[in-house]
């Protein structure tokens, strides 16, 4: 063999063997067949569910009116008040039935009612007071996503 076959052969071979070697650096060309399945990340929504227990605070105002009447001297009347109202929440929310969703909620929140009522025969004042109040309650609902109607 000549000395330009020889350098030839040579040059082939190392060209062969770059080719094998990045073959796999190269994935994803024209050549390639495609993936059986999709690559990345897929557009699907997560799937939200609303079991859990949970706790939280509560605040608001509280306002009414109180109408009073006093048998023995015929006398009545209304009296109006309003209060702050702090307190705390706590509750448990299931949902085993598909999108249905079911819970129990109570609540627990202090204020300061008090209502004078200026009746005759109460002697000088009559007083009805309200320090507390509290409520529990059963939730149910259809959610959209993370939005519980």
């Amino acid at each position: 063999m000549s000395k330009d076959g020889t350098k030839s052969l040579l040059l082939a071979g190392a060209a062969l063997a770059a080719l094998v070697i990045s073959g796999p650096a190269m994935s994803g060309s024209i050549l390639d067949p495609a993936p059986a399945y999709p690559v990345g990340p897929t557009n699907v929504p997560p799937v939200y569910d609303w079991t859990g227990f949970y706790v939280g605070l509560s605040g608001g105002a509280t306002w009414g009116d109180a109408k009073w009447e006093s048998d023995p001297d015929a006398t009545q009347g209304t009296v109006s008040g309003s209060s702050g109202v702090i307190g705390g929440t706590i509750g448990y929310n299931m949902q085993n039935w598909g999108p249905l969703v079911v819970g129990e909620e109570f609540d627990f929140s202090w204020r300061k009612f008090d209502y004078t009522i200026p009746a005759a025969t109460c002697g000088p004042t009559c007083d009805l007071r309200s320090d507390w109040v509290s409520t529990a309650r059963l939730r149910f609902g259809l959610p959209f996503g993370r939005f519980l109607p």
